[in-house]
């Protein structure tokens, strides 16, 4: 079989493969794995040493869990200092019907919302039967935005790539500042705030972990100021997100 011009990298009359960074679909979140691994780690040596420690094995086995305890509900749940894709602050379901797809074909729009981004999600709740495939199926199709750029590049970014308009519609509610459309200020109003608090917590965490191995007297009142700047990175949220 002679090779012509535009046969390089084809295989059996194949497309050619440009080598895709991703050519499997994820089974886990990584982001997760590695702030498993982040916590485990430490915890797992300290345990495998803690039959050494022969004065105030109780009270050190407490604070270290507690200091590892402290830094994991920092880093997990609102995907803030490490880059995760774990949490979402809110979900609204809705269920649509698409005239692209089909008239008949119900689908359901998913939001979710963290700090720096939000997820669209848009998948359909009956199945789709075609002859040209030997099990049914269903269209999943899922974007995540940016909220450093929702108003000027991601908007016509969007646009250019045809999304479907039920996430198009919500690209625009988000993109608009103006009247009673202030969600996407207030989304990233929320998010750049507490985020700031969020690395101050984490900052007094790593002065925390210092004071326990050098100065263990002054480890509670470390741990009280992390503790309430959290609790004020919350409030932050709360109020700004209302």
């Amino acid at each position: 079989m002679s090779i012509a011009w535009f046969d390089a990298f084809r295989e059996n009359g194949a497309p050619t493969w440009y080598g895709d960074n991703t050519p499997t679909p994820v089974l886990f979140d990584l982001g997760l794995a590695i702030l498993v691994w982040l916590f485990a780690t430490p915890t797992i040596a300290f345990i495998l040493i803690l039959p050494g420690i022969r004065r105030l094995r109780a009270l050190s086995t407490f604070c270290f869990l507690f200091s590892m305890s402290i830094g994991a509900s920092i880093g997990d749940p609102q995907e803030q200092l490490f880059p995760l894709n774990t949490t979402e602050t809110r979900q609204i379901n809705r269920e649509l019907k698409l005239p692209q797809i089909a008239e008949s074909d119900i689908s359901k729009l998913l939001f979710g919302n963290s700090l720096n981004n939000t997820n669209l999600t848009l998948f359909q709740t009956q199945q789709i039967e075609e002859e040209f495939y030997s099990q049914n199926s269903k269209l999943i199709y899922n974007e995540r935005f940016e909220f450093d750029d929702v108003s000027g590049m991601e908007v016509g970014e969007v646009l250019q790539k045809g999304l479907p308009f039920p996430i198009l519609r919500v690209m625009e509610y988000l993109s608009v500042d103006r009247t009673g459309f202030l969600w996407g200020k207030q989304y990233r109003l929320a998010g750049y705030y507490t985020m700031a608090a969020l690395w101050l917590a984490f900052a007094l965490w790593l002065l925390q972990l210092i004071f326990l191995c050098a100065v263990p007297s002054k480890f509670g009142q470390i741990s009280l100021f992390c503790g309430l700047t959290s609790l004020f990175a919350d409030c932050v949220y709360a109020w700004a997100n209302k």
